[in-house]
């Protein structure tokens, strides 16, 4: 099942791409290709405490239990709850949370609309918000909407992520580390936080600070091979910075010590993509070119979708003298790469003039062409909503839920 929902352990996604949802996210129908595979997972905050009727609580549980085992029913118990959804904020909110995962852009928005209207203090509503709008492209009203969340609940860990991936995103280094330490302060168990901070600080050029953030992390989880590889991927990184400056000796220092570390992290990570891409980087800086390769190809094997995978392994090819392979490679990066950037123009595009229906319809015919059937739904509904008898979006919006629900049947 594609997934727009909350974080996953291995969700080892990019957290640059212009249309990423900000957190708790997995690969998406909907999300534009990503050109460059992290490292790190995203946390895993504590769910949302329900105050909810128990009859509520439980129906909301029995849906729960039927998405996460593909039952068919699943939909006709969400649907069903959408009604009494229309009087509680804690139900809108956590209902768009299983919307999410199914990747049902089109009933989250107005569901997380309407939990922070029901409740203007109610913080994960301005959450969920937030989040979905920065996956949308719209990114001033994702900005406001997640620090109203961290206004009302300073404390609160998810609102403070939120916020800090936002910015990050935005290259706001400072205040998205400042926002991780407050992160991580509300949640001082939550190793993964650490992962995030890490980037940012390697981000920032501050390698010792993120190898002390690292440190942190692997008093809490010991036993994760995820921190050692980026433990490895950070004194890459700060391997590359120096060769740049000419320091050669400390740069072979720092690759001596990186290379066992990603070698030992695959031990654990053996069906994880994206670390296959970065043990091929660190084995390339350090010579190793035929072990590189090969970690290049289990990574393209593993997560054909990242652009930089594809890319890395074309270089190398053309250098080890395999052109025909490496020029084929390279061509379909570039077609995917076009897609990619047409995909964000055309939503950016839509986000910074909201009521231009004509570029929303051209946004929506170009996602019912990429199969993004979500995103195109939520694209339809949007026009309609500010053109009610509009023929074409009316007639687009019965056929591709027709078209969802018998894709999610067969």
């Amino acid at each position: 099942m594609m997934r727009l929902a909350h974080f996953s352990l291995l969700c080892l996604l990019p957290l640059t791409p212009a249309l990423l949802l900000g957190c708790r996210t997995t690969a998406s129908s909907s999300v534009s290709p990503s050109s460059a595979p992290q490292a790190t997972p995203q946390p895993t905050p504590l769910p949302t405490p329900l105050p909810l009727a128990e009859p509520l609580r439980m129906r909301l549980g029995e849906a729960a239990t039927l998405l996460r085992e593909s039952n068919a029913s699943a939909l006709d118990a969400l649907i069903a709850l959408e009604k009494d959804a229309k009087g509680s904020a804690v139900l809108s909110e956590q209902l768009a949370g299983l919307y999410e995962e199914l990747d049902f852009t089109d009933r989250i928005f107005p569901l997380a609309q309407q939990a922070i209207r029901l409740d203007a203090t109610y913080s994960p509503g301005y959450v969920r918000l937030g989040r979905l709008e920065q996956f949308l492209g719209y990114y001033t009203a994702a900005e406001k909407h997640l620090k109203e969340a961290v206004r009302l609940a300073p404390t609160s860990s998810d609102a403070q992520l939120a916020l800090a991936l936002l910015l990050k995103h935005q290259e706001k280094l400072p205040e998205a580390d400042k926002a991780l330490l407050a992160a991580r302060a509300a949640d001082p168990q939550e190793w993964r936080l650490c992962l995030i901070q890490n980037q940012i600080l390697v981000s920032q050029g501050k390698y010792e600070d993120a190898l002390k953030v690292l440190d942190d992390a692997q008093k809490l989880a010991p036993e994760k091979g995820i921190l050692v590889l980026q433990r490895a991927i950070t004194l890459d990184e700060q391997a590359i910075a120096l060769e740049k400056k000419g320091e050669l000796p400390r740069v072979q220092a720092l690759r001596s010590a990186a290379l066992p570390l990603a070698e030992k992290a695959m031990e654990k990570l053996q069906e994880v993509g994206p670390s296959w891409f970065h043990l091929g980087k660190i084995r390339q800086g350090s010579g190793e070119l035929a072990g590189a390769q090969q970690a290049y190809e289990k990574a393209y094997v593993l997560s054909p979708s990242y652009l930089t995978t594809r890319y890395q392994l074309a270089q190398l090819l053309l250098k080890t003298g395999e052109r025909e392979r490496a020029q084929k490679l390279l061509t379909e990066n570039t077609t995917e790469k076009n897609k990619a950037e047409t995909y964000q123009q055309l939503a950016l595009g839509v986000a910074e003039t909201p009521n231009d229906l004509e570029k929303r319809k051209k946004f929506a015919r170009y996602c019912v062409g990429r199969l993004l059937i979500h995103r195109a739904i939520f694209e339809w509904e949007q026009v309609l909503e500010r053109r009610p008898a509009d023929a074409e979006a009316t007639r687009e919006v019965a056929a591709l839920k027709a078209r969802r629900i018998k894709d999610m049947t067969q």
